[in-house]
């Protein structure tokens, strides 16, 4: 009867995960947190706790997304995504150190965890931290398979490295491939056309 109840009980979390996924791939992130979030059973699952922190941190409630994924660790201390969104939503209120902590867990956990690589670069960068920044992301850019839009942002990091250490064609460089892998994101155009005004201003003097 036990071995019933369990069974039971994982079906039902993993027919309410599938669920709260269809809702979270359709960006109805206010339904999820709506229809899913606060109540206890959907609590005991670390899966759907994390995709509920997920949600709040697409509508910008980043302490409370964090809240979640301390529930998502608790049930399941040894996945490594668990801290790498953890941190995500830490550097949001300006938390680097501890999302630097967060990302070094989701690393030991799993040393090919892109985003813990690119998330800890985006927490030492607020850090000013160049040098170590810039050693997550010679990492991360040796993944294999990963999407060229995730890629991207790796790339668009190591503009913004450079740019501080004054390796202007480094920096152009990046962030010129940044923007040609994937256009949407806006710190590489902000860099690209801060490194090409200065580029005009030097020629024009």
């Amino acid at each position: 009867l036990l071995l019933f109840i369990v069974l039971f009980s994982c079906k039902n979390f993993d027919n309410t995960f599938s669920k709260i996924n269809e809702l979270y791939d359709q960006k109805k992130y206010e339904e999820v947190i709506k229809t899913y979030a606060g109540k206890e059973e959907y609590r005991k699952d670390a899966r759907i706790a994390n995709k509920i922190g997920m949600a709040y941190h697409n509508l910008g409630l980043f302490e409370k997304a964090i809240s979640c994924y301390d529930e998502a660790i608790k049930l399941e201390k040894t996945e490594s995504v668990f801290y790498s969104n953890k941190a995500l939503s830490e550097i949001e209120i300006g938390e680097y150190i501890s999302a630097s902590v967060s990302c070094e867990k989701a690393i030991e956990l799993d040393d090919e965890n892109f985003r813990a690589y690119v998330n800890s670069s985006y927490a030492f960068i607020k850090l000013k931290q160049w040098d170590w920044a810039l050693k997550d992301l010679n990492k991360a850019i040796s993944i294999r398979g990963v999407e060229e839009k995730e890629m991207a942002v790796a790339y668009a990091n190591l503009g913004t490295i450079y740019l501080n250490k004054n390796e202007d064609k480094k920096a152009l460089e990046y962030s010129n491939l940044a923007i040609e892998k994937n256009n949407e994101i806006s710190w590489a155009y902000k860099n690209r056309a801060y490194l090409n005004m200065n580029k005009y201003e030097s020629t024009a003097n």
